[in-house]
């Protein structure tokens, strides 16, 4: 180009375009679109076109991304479908994709398994987890689907697919949640049974005191893990409650200690908080 000169340059772009396949639960049989909380059905063959089919994940999504506009077909091959589960919806979908659409797709499907889930409680005196109350109340999807027997017991029919459970507890069990399985979910297979376990904890307590020569040091802070800084309060005292099971480190630095003062005891604690634990640790601080 000589100086001065102005040129116009185009450059062409395309805009390519993807499809979201959405197997799920499809309880009452009718098809259409997936309510909120619906249960996906992982293992669905989806295919898009004549590639390869791509298995729906534990989401019960299958994606399909860098798609030229145009038309295509979705599919999903009923003869492929894990074994009990059957399709409640057309098996293809036709598209027409403008460039750099996303389109969304679900295919309904429909099959049961039976669950047997085990609810236990940790009596936190470090005895083994014991069967919660009769009529504790097991979740699934925020739903209630069945409560406990005198046995901790729940045996229902649940949909197939990668289910998302859950424990109410009645308020005789205090304020407790659920531990484990993290997180509770179980793969229930069509025409199958499965079993879970599943251990409540009570929310453990701890406090933490400050002492100096003349009695409780107010607005020192305190470290604590995963809590950050906590400031130690008229009495001297900082109060933690709804503490997980686990281990907790506390630790008083002594630099931001009032001047002339030094701590006499160890500046970092470890604790080891159990179901329903109510712990104190205690820092002494003395003369310079």
């Amino acid at each position: 180009m000589k100086p001065g000169e102005r040129k116009e340059v185009v450059f062409d772009v395309d805009l390519w375009s993807s499809v979201y396949a959405v197997a799920w639960n499809d309880t009452s049989g009718g098809g259409g679109d997936p309510p909120a909380g619906y249960v996906p059905v992982s293992g669905a063959p989806i295919q898009i076109d004549e590639m390869a089919a791509v298995e729906t994940g534990g989401s019960g999504t299958a994606e399909f991304l860098y798609l030229t506009p145009g038309e295509h077909h979705v599919s999903i091959d009923p003869a492929r479908l894990p074994p009990g589960i059957t399709s409640t919806s057309e098996n293809k979908v036709r598209l027409e994709l403008q460039p750099g659409e996303e389109r969304v797709v679900s295919f309904g499907l429909r099959g049961n398994s039976t669950l047997h889930a085990l609810v236990l409680v940790a009596p936190g005196t470090g005895e083994p987890p014991q069967p919660v109350e009769p009529g504790t109340q097991l979740l699934l999807n925020d739903r209630v689907i069945g409560t406990t027997d005198a046995d901790g017991m729940v045996t229902v029919e649940v949909p197939a697919g990668n289910l998302l459970l859950g424990v109410r507890a009645g308020q005789n069990m205090g304020d407790t949640y659920l531990e484990s399985p993290s997180p509770p979910r179980v793969n229930a297979v069509a025409g199958q049974s499965c079993e879970v376990t599943l251990t409540l904890h009570h929310y453990a307590k701890l406090a933490i005191n400050v002492v100096g020569p003349e009695g409780p040091l107010a607005g020192i802070p305190i470290e604590i893990s995963e809590h950050g800084f906590k400031y130690t309060d008229v009495s001297g005292r900082v109060e933690l409650d709804r503490l997980r099971s686990g281990v907790i480190e506390i630790m008083l630095n002594a630099t931001y200690l009032p001047a002339g003062l030094v701590l006499e005891s160890s500046p970092k604690t470890k604790l080891v908080l159990q179901s329903g634990d109510q712990q104190e640790v205690t820092f002494r601080v003395g003369v310079e």
